[in-house]
């Protein structure tokens, strides 16, 4: 019985000793104080929880690089269907009397006897352009135009849809197929023997590339907060870009070869597309907490921001959704209040006006004697130049706004014209280098800094539900703009183009053959 007593009265000290250790204060270990923290620290805005994983470190710089090399894909065909433009000069070889004609002194009287040319040798000082290689002169150089439009609208079709497609689905949504389909048009392009299978193979890859590039001017303008997004759009141009291009232009000296090594460059681009993240911004508008969540804990992760810290669904369900539902948006979404319809009338003004000023920049003719590839290196010097310098204003003096910069880059091109038109009057080639000047200041600032405040401006005026779309719409009114002046300006205003209907629609108008 004393055994009995004694066991039970250890135990009754056991269970007392239980009961006071329960009311003392658990220990704090790590996990749970994470959690701890995680439950605590709810972020209200998405600009917070953007700083708390970083505003600007690896990860924007890697999608920076990424991008800018990625334009190299898209840059690529256009400047040489652009570049084709400048006519190469020409030598016939008539073998029944053995003369030699050149299109260069008289091209009327070389595209008369052009049938009975036994041999034509194209003098290109540059490269060999793939106009050239399908012989599309005299009679046929409308149809340089055309296959140029073919590209220009492929494009446009591209930039409207895969807008809708990156509000909807996501800016990331098939832009890994569509840079392969991409790469594999292009590939197979290069074998191409009729201008009739490279026009089907330039609308496929300019709808390839219009959707490419809608969805990655939207997603880089995304990456960072409102105190970088200048900096991460400057690199969505393509003045640098085209410093590589004008490079493999000089040491390859002819289109296929040119082709095969941009593709060269851009087959190695897919891998590093497959490391982007989704945009965490349009993941939480459309209510993807989870998903956004993922995203954002790998970019703090170390392999990037190295932020140490890792996002909970909780602490981003406060961020409100833009979004009214997940469906595929409309196209009427952009007019439904008049801030929308207002936004959406000075992008379409805006992107008229910028793409007319640019396509006078490679219109002169003597950009040829001056050397298309040196006048493209200068161009490209200029613009980089400009954009710099715009960055650097932008992160130093805060009361030089976006409007100041606006206002400066009308103002010059502007004043550029205006000497050009002055110069033009006179009919002289005394101001050759002065008209190419003003050309490359003009080209330089609007391509550079007038073209990077307009989307600064267009993806900080509309929300994230319908930004993509909008920057679309931008592409989409400068390839309608491109493809109306090619067709119909060129062939009713320009002399070079059409002789007689300029002077029968201009009676006035006296066509000077300038040499």
């Amino acid at each position: 019985m004393k055994l009995i007593s004694q066991s039970m009265d250890e135990m009754r000290n056991i269970s007392d000793e239980v009961e006071v250790k329960s009311l003392k204060p658990r220990k704090i270990t790590l996990y749970r104080k994470q959690s701890a923290e995680e439950v605590k620290n709810y972020f209200p805005t998405y600009e917070m929880v953007l700083d708390s994983v970083g505003i600007f470190g690896k990860y924007q710089i890697f999608c920076l690089i990424t991008v800018q090399l990625t334009t190299i894909i898209w840059v690529a065909h256009s400047a040489l269907l652009r570049f084709s433009f400048i006519k190469s000069e020409y030598i016939c070889w008539i073998e029944e009397n053995n003369t030699t004609i050149t299109s260069f002194k008289n091209e009327s009287i070389f595209c008369s006897l052009l049938n009975k040319c036994n041999n034509i040798t194209v003098m290109n000082g540059d490269f060999e352009n793939l106009f050239d290689h399908f012989m599309l002169l005299c009679d046929k150089e409308d149809i340089r135009q055309f296959l140029f439009v073919s590209y220009v609208m492929g494009h446009f079709f591209g930039s409207l849809i895969g807008g809708h497609l990156s509000d909807s689905f996501g800016r990331l949504s098939a832009s890994f197929v569509c840079l392969s389909m991409t790469l594999i048009a292009s590939i197979l392009s290069v074998a191409c023997t009729s201008w009739k299978l490279l026009l089907a193979f330039q609308i496929l890859i300019g709808f390839l590339v219009g959707k490419i590039e809608t969805s990655i001017i939207t997603l880089l303008s995304e990456i960072t907060d409102k105190q970088y997004r200048l900096l991460a759009i400057s690199f969505t141009t393509s003045p640098f870009t085209l410093l590589i291009i004008s490079l493999i232009f000089y040491l390859t000296k002819n289109w296929r070869l040119f082709l095969i090594f941009v593709n060269f460059i851009s087959i190695s681009l897919l891998y590093t597309h497959l490391l982007l993240q989704e945009s965490p911004r349009w993941l939480i508008s459309k209510g993807y907490y989870y998903r956004a969540a993922k995203a954002l804990s790998e970019i703090a992760s170390d392999l990037w921001n190295r932020a140490s810290i890792e996002i909970n669904v909780k602490q981003i369900q406060s961020i409100q959704s833009e979004a009214t539902d997940k469906g595929f948006l409309a196209i009427l979404n952009l007019f439904r209040s008049n801030i929308l319809r207002k936004n959406l009338l000075f992008l379409i003004v805006s992107a008229v006006a910028q793409n007319l000023v640019s396509l006078t920049t490679f219109s002169d003719r003597n950009i040829k004697t001056f050397g298309i590839l040196l006048y493209v290196f200068i161009y490209s010097l200029f613009t980089i130049l400009i954009i710099v310098i715009a960055v650097i204003l932008d992160f130093k003096i805060a009361s030089v706004g976006y409007k100041c910069l606006t206002l400066v880059s009308l103002f010059v091109n502007t004043l550029c014209i205006m000497i050009i038109l002055a110069t033009i009057c006179l009919s002289s080639n005394d101001f050759a280098l002065l008209i190419l000047f003003c050309l490359l200041i003009s080209g330089a600032v609007n391509d550079g800094l007038y073209t990077i405040i307009l989307l600064h401006t267009i993806t900080a005026s509309f929300v994230t539900e319908n930004r993509a779309f909008a920057v679309g719409l931008f592409l989409a009114t400068k390839d309608l703009t491109t493809a109306f002046s090619t067709l119909i300006v060129s062939f009713i205003v320009q002399p070079e183009s059409k002789y007689a209907l300029t002077k029968v629609l201009l009676d006035d108008c006296k066509v000077v053959n300038v040499e």
